[in-house]
């Protein structure tokens, strides 16, 4: 048996030590809840700081894209913002049952890409030279690419710019809000794309060149296979056309499915060949995706991925308010039918983490104290049902809770107390706070608690240590729900 599993009191070492012992960290805390908590002693906490992040990294107009980022067999997932940043969604998981995380800093190979407002990327080997490149569209209707110039396992993006750029000089303001899609749309061996647009167009870039040096050509009129759908498919003057490829049907040749503004999933069926490629809107039950959207979600934009290892397409969808919707295909490669998953079904499922902040640090003689909480989404996935805060309690700091605060004194930002229900009665070993809401993507919901503390002519340190219950689904990883913050204390 792990020797974690019989420690008979909490320690507040042991709390710091719940951040990497996953599934184990549901033992400790009932173990923690029978035998109640001491102090630490020759504590040394982690840096709270480096757990932040920003919460406007997945700000609105989720553009995701699915591909094997690392070459590791599973799809990861690249996701687009409103405000430019490119995210990446490693699958942490397996390519049966994926678990999505996102990564950040120097984790994300698209970390140092600054594009253009709307960011919408496309993945897909543009030069064949076996790894996965991007294209994003952006606001003004331009279209950046991102070589690899690492490897398959390890990618690097630099943005290509002039020449080197094969989409160079193509979109304009005219056709904003690019929104690209990559596949092989006439059988010849090489990428070609479609792109959406916000005034309702799917626009056609054929490959002219080769599959290692392509180079992209508007075609238009009958040229383009899309060219006389999208213009009687508008669903107001600002369409957001959003198109995904990928063979819907298993007939081997590429269809489309396209988001639009109101949340409608578009599906455009191949009735010509993988070489002479003819688009027929398929609508009503000849729709696999007939009954999802329609305004539930604004701005649907789609890709297709077998996320779940079966053989068969399934889809994840961003929205307008940032969130990710998992369409799974309960059907087949031939015939799909694609039923919305949540919660734990979702694989781009919450992630939530405490980050405990604590005034003063040092204290001689008598002080007050503040202590405050913030309990952050990671995911960009909000979370479902109650979540559940605990706080270990020291006799020699009495911690109080006002449910009308929205800033505590020693602590420069704002609370939201009014949000949580405050137990501090019925358990002698934590407080127990519990959300009247629950917390969205990215977001963070965070509660203020102080009290006296008081030496009594010693000297020590005092930890407090708050951990987070998931709500009524199981999160994406619960090894980072505890954090613990650290006071030293001496007599006046």
């Amino acid at each position: 048996m792990n020797s974690l599993l019989q420690t008979p009191i909490c320690r507040g070492t042991d709390f710091m030590r719940l951040k990497r012992i996953h599934w184990q960290f549901v033992f400790l805390l009932l173990g923690c809840l029978a035998n109640g908590v001491t102090r630490a002693q020759n504590f040394t906490p982690g840096n709270s700081s480096a757990k932040l992040f920003s919460t406007t990294d997945l700000t609105s107009n989720a553009a995701p894209s699915l591909g094997d980022t690392d070459a590791d067999g599973d799809l990861d997932a690249t996701v687009g913002t409103a405000d430019g940043k490119l995210l990446y969604f490693k699958n942490i998981g397996t390519s049966n049952n994926p678990i999505y995380s996102q990564q950040t800093g120097s984790s994300n190979p698209f970390n140092s890409s600054d594009i253009n407002n709307n960011a919408a990327p496309a993945l897909g080997d543009i030069d064949a030279d076996g790894d996965l490149d991007a294209i994003v569209g952006t606001i003004g209707g331009t279209l950046i690419f991102l070589k690899n110039v690492g490897t398959a396992i390890n990618p690097i993006y630099s943005q290509q710019t002039g020449s080197t750029n094969p989409f160079d000089g193509q979109g304009n303001d005219e056709n904003p809000n690019a929104a690209p899609s990559l596949g092989d749309i006439d059988g010849d061996g090489d990428m070609d794309a479609i792109v959406g647009t916000a005034n309702g167009n799917l626009l056609y870039y054929q490959n002219v060149g080769t599959a290692t040096n392509p180079i992209y050509s508007q075609q238009t009129g009958s040229a383009n296979p899309f060219g006389g759908l999208a213009p009687n498919l508008r669903v107001s003057a600002n369409s957001n056309f959003s198109p995904s490829l990928g063979d819907m049907d298993g007939d081997g040749d590429l269809d489309a499915i396209v988001g639009t503004a109101d949340g409608t999933i578009l599906f455009f069926k191949n009735v010509g060949t993988a070489i002479n490629p003819i688009y027929s809107q398929q609508t009503g039950s000849t729709n696999p995706f007939g009954g999802q959207g329609n305004g539930i979600d604004l701005n649907a934009s789609p890709s297709l991925g077998d996320t779940d290892g079966d053989g068969d397409l399934d889809a994840i969808i961003g929205t307008a308010n940032g969130k990710f919707l998992y369409l799974k295909n309960m059907g087949s490669s031939s015939n799909p039918i694609y039923s919305q998953q949540s919660g734990s079904n979702n694989p781009f499922h919450y992630d939530l983490a405490p980050i405990l902040y604590t005034s003063p640090n040092t204290i001689y003689g008598k002080n007050n104290v503040t202590v405050v909480i913030k309990v952050a989404e990671l995911n960009g996935v909000a979370s479902t049902g109650i979540v559940s805060l605990y706080i270990a309690k020291d006799s020699m700091l009495p911690l109080n809770f006002d449910p009308n605060a929205t800033s505590i004194p020693g602590y420069p930002g704002s609370v939201q107390n009014d949000q949580w229900n405050f137990d501090g009665e019925s358990n002698s070993a934590f407080y127990i706070l519990t959300s009247k809401v629950t917390i969205g993507g990215q977001q963070i919901l965070s509660v203020g608690l102080s009290g006296l503390l008081n030496p009594e002519g010693t000297k020590g340190q005092l930890t407090i240590s708050a951990m987070v219950l998931q709500g009524s689904e199981d999160e994406a990883n619960t090894g980072n729900n505890s954090d613990a913050d650290r006071i030293d204390y001496f007599k006046q």
